[in-house]
C-alpha cells in the first residue's frame, strides 16, 4: 500500500505543462491502475473478489515499469505497422447514453451492453475509480451505477421509484417474465432481490432509452450491432437478444440478423446453456 501511495504521489507530481506532457502522465496513470489487483489479494474473474491463497508480487515499481514499457512498445507497433491510421481522429465523450444528443449521424453504431447476469460494472472497477480520484467516497459509486443500465445491485429506492412511473417502455413480453420471475421468488422462497422483476423490466427500460438515442443518431441505410447474452433468472429464461431486437422493431429498425456466437453457462445453474448473440439492426430508408 505505501509503495502504491509513493507511486501515485509522484505520477500526479509529474509536470503537464505541454500536450504531449498531459498524454504521457495519462498513459501512466492508465498503466498504475491496471497493476492495482496484480498488487494486492484481489481478483477479478470477471467480478471483483478476494483470493485467499493468491501469490502476488507485491513491488509495484517493477510492475509499472513493466507496463509502460508494453504501452511503448505497443506504441511504436502502432507508428511502424499501422502508421496510416495514425492520425485519424477519434472523440470519446463522457455521457449518460440513455440522454446524450448527438451532434452527428453515424453509418455504423457497434456496442455491447451489460449482460442482465448480475455483473456490478461500479463496484467490479472500484479500485481503479478510488486510486484515480473519480470516485472519493462511496455516495459518488451509488450516484455512477444509478445513472448506468440497471444490474442488480442497483439501490432499493431507485427500483422502488421505477416499479411507481408509468412512464416506462414495456410489451406483453416484459410483462410474462415478469409474472414468471415472481412466481419463481415464492417458489423458492427467497432470493437475492426479491425486487427483481422490477429490476428486470427496468433493464428493457434503460435498454430502450439507449436505442432510442441511437436511433436518432444513425442515418438512413446505417446499421446497429450490439453483442448481448441472454440470462437465467429465478429459474426464469429471459431470451434477452429476442427481447432488445424486438425494441429494435418498436423504435423502427429492421431486424436485418440475429445470429449465435458462442455458448454460455448460467452462473446459478452450471449446467444450463446460455448464447451470446450478434444482433444487427438496420435504419430503412
Amino acid at each position: 500500500m505505501l509503495n502504491l501511495e509513493k507511486l501515485k504521489g509522484g505520477i500526479e507530481n509529474l509536470p503537464e505543462r505541454t500536450e504531449k506532457q498531459k498524454k504521457a502522465k495519462d498513459l501512466i496513470r492508465v498503466a498504475f491502475s491496471s497493476i492495482l489487483i496484480e498488487c494486492s489479494n484481489l481478483k477479478r474473474s470477471p467480478c471483483l473478489g478476494y483470493c485467499k491463497k493468491k501469490v502476488y508480487d507485491n513491488a509495484p515499481f517493477i510492475l509499472l515499469d513493466k507496463k509502460i514499457n508494453q504501452i511503448v512498445e505497443d506504441l511504436k507497433l502502432i507508428n511502424t505497422d499501422y502508421s496510416d491510421f495514425v492520425d485519424t481522429e477519434s472523440y470519446v465523450f463522457l455521457a449518460n447514453s440513455m440522454t446524450f444528443e448527438h451532434e452527428n449521424k453515424f453509418d455504423l453504431v457497434i456496442t455491447s451492453p451489460p449482460y442482465m447476469n448480475g455483473m456490478d460494472y461500479v463496484i467490479n472497477y472500484k479500485i481503479e475509480m478510488g486510486w484515480l480520484g473519480f470516485a472519493a467516497k462511496q455516495i459518488n459509486l451509488k450516484s455512477l451505477k444509478n445513472d448506468m443500465v440497471v444490474c442488480d445491485n442497483v439501490s432499493k429506492g431507485l427500483i422502488r421509484d421505477f416499479s411507481e412511473d408509468r412512464g416506462k417502455y414495456t410489451n406483453e413480453w416484459i410483462e410474462n417474465i415478469k409474472i414468471d420471475i415472481a412466481a419463481g421468488i415464492e417458489r423458492r422462497g427467497s432470493y437475492r432481490r426479491m425486487d427483481m422483476p422490477h429490476i428486470v423490466h427496468k433493464y428493457f427500460d434503460d435498454m430502450f432509452r439507449v436505442m432510442s438515442k441511437v436511433y436518432e443518431a444513425m442515418n438512413e441505410g446505417g446499421r446497429f450491432i450490439l453483442v448481448v447474452g441472454d440470462s437465467l433468472i429465478a429459474d426464469v429464461y429471459i431470451p434477452t437478444d429476442l427481447l432488445i431486437a424486438r425494441i429494435g422493431r418498436d423504435i423502427g429498425l429492421h431486424i436485418e440478423g440475429i445470429e449465435k456466437a458462442r455458448e454460455r453457462r448460467s452462473g446459478q445453474i452450471r449446467s444450463y446453456k446460455l448464447r451470446e448473440t450478434i444482433i444487427t439492426l438496420k435504419k430503412e430508408q
